[in-house]
């Protein structure tokens, strides 16, 4: 396949170009189903030759004929043996060489298995490697390097545990090659030319939004962003099955990846973000006393990410009490990067006159509420808490989330409020009204709920 001449595929209906984001929807989603392989048919192997010096993942590469092979590989058929430093083999060989389909493991190479078929004790063609922390990558392996197309999938445990391919893309000799595309936690994607170290750095890299519409083009580093400006994808082609984009870049001034500390919220606290912009916007709340509350722009869809929320990063001491005084607009980061980890927008930053760079701080609360906090990896402010949609949301509804107050240790403001929703709503317990995920439970078949709280434990 990679050897002649590429495949390009363009999708039409009823004689015109689809839009670039349906193809890159349809081509992410069929990539994505962890449970099939989106390369079974041989065309998508890769004949272009080897580098001078690949990458072997296969820790026994070579050493078939060795003499730390404890047991007799002079042996056909189907077997096993084991290296003396731990290493071993289950599977077909010949005259003591692997041969045909085996599986190899490597406790010091953090290596759970490394399967598919070898010829002449190198694995080729297809093959899987899953690793010690449960990663798995598929793809295409010439002489047990990754060669051809590829794809990494990684366990994601932020309140329930999911598998989610983090990476599409192709191998060249063991190191990424060409166009690759880097899922980001949240939905967004990195994508461009990787450099000869696999990484994405370039003048030509671009961070496309979760709407698969909007991004932000420009030169990275290693994935971080040096210079971004916005810009709309226009069309999609489908080159040797990897989703090849086209963008149309604004004049707009370039932005860049600044995260927030403790003193400051980050650059360019006024150059608004181009996926809120298109998706949110800030008007008088509906709520009694809630000042300015945030509505959607546009119909938004069951799981897309609504609004963001950076401000200063506060570290919070065990046993410190809350001053709710001054935590009006402080949350829980919920990163998993540093306990207690608070986001806050002190003072005047509450304003859109001093702080517009995301919309997040605007979002009310409500018992009844349509968003979920999860979190987000932003190219402009780095991980940060977002808000999630839990049902569809219509274009012209208010954004509402369960701010999770503990009755106990709460704003003077949020104990008469929960009262007045158990007096409407005299079925439920104060607990139950008071969990930010009440709504979420209400549609979750209670086998899932006991397997859920199982895993919360361990």
């Amino acid at each position: 396949m990679c050897g002649g001449d590429r495949i390009v595929k363009r999708e039409e209906s009823c004689g015109e170009k689809k839009s670039g984001k349906h193809v890159l929807e349809k081509w992410l989603l069929t990539h994505s189903e962890v449970l099939k392989d989106p390369w079974e048919d041989s065309e998508w192997e890769d004949t272009s030759p080897l580098d001078n010096y690949p990458v072997v993942l296969d820790p026994t590469f070579g050493q078939d004929n060795y003499c730390e092979c404890i047991q007799n590989k002079r042996l056909g058929g189907d077997c096993s043996y084991v290296w003396a430093n731990g290493d071993t083999y289950k599977g077909h060989m010949e005259d003591g060489v692997k041969s045909g389909y085996g599986l190899v493991t490597s406790p010091g190479n953090n290596i759970v298995g490394l399967s598919g078929d070898w010829r002449e004790g190198m694995l080729d063609g297809k093959g899987r490697l899953v690793t010690q922390d449960t990663t798995v990558m598929e793809g295409w392996f010439r002489n047990s390097c990754l060669h051809g197309l590829a794809r990494k999938i990684e366990i994601k445990k932020f309140r329930t545990f999911r598998q989610q391919v983090t990476w599409l893309g192709r191998y060249r000799s063991g190191v990424a090659y060409g166009r690759c595309w880097q899922w980001q936690e949240g939905g967004g994607y990195l994508t461009g030319i990787v450099d000869a170290e696999g990484e994405f750095s370039g003048d030509d890299i671009a961070f496309v939004y979760p709407d698969l519409e909007t991004a932000l083009v420009g030169i990275f580093a290693k994935g971080v962003m040096i210079s971004g400006k916005p810009a709309e994808l226009e069309a999609v082609d489908i080159i040797d099955d990897i989703a090849e984009p086209v963008f149309s870049i604004s004049d707009s001034p370039a932005v860049r990846h600044c995260r927030s500390s403790r003193e400051s919220v980050g650059q360019d606290p006024l150059v608004v973000d181009q996926y809120e912009a298109r998706t949110v916007q800030v008007r008088s709340s509906q709520v009694e006393g809630g000042g300015e509350g945030l509505y959607a722009k546009r119909d938004i869809k069951k799981g897309e990410i609504v609004a963001f929320y950076n401000g200063i990063r506060l570290l919070r001491e065990h046993g410190e009490a809350e001053d709710w005084d001054t935590s009006g607009y402080k949350i829980f980061a919920n990163t998993n990067e540093q306990w207690g980890e608070r986001i806050d927008l002190p003072g005047d930053l509450i304003y859109l006159d001093n702080y517009c760079a995301t919309l997040g701080h605007k979002v009310n609360h409500s018992f009844v509420y349509n968003c979920t906090e999860w979190f987000f990896k932003h190219p402009r402010h780095d991980l940060i808490p977002c808000t999630k949609a839990i049902t569809d949301i219509q274009a012209g509804e208010e954004i509402f989330l369960h701010y999770g107050y503990d009755p106990r240790n709460c704003p003077s403001w949020y104990g008469p409020a929960l009262e007045t929703f158990l007096q409407d709503n005299p079925d439920l317990e104060q607990m139950e009204a008071a969990d930010p995920e009440r709504l979420e439970k209400a549609e979750t078949p209670w086998y899932v709920r006991n397997i859920l709280n199982v895993s919360k434990k361990y």
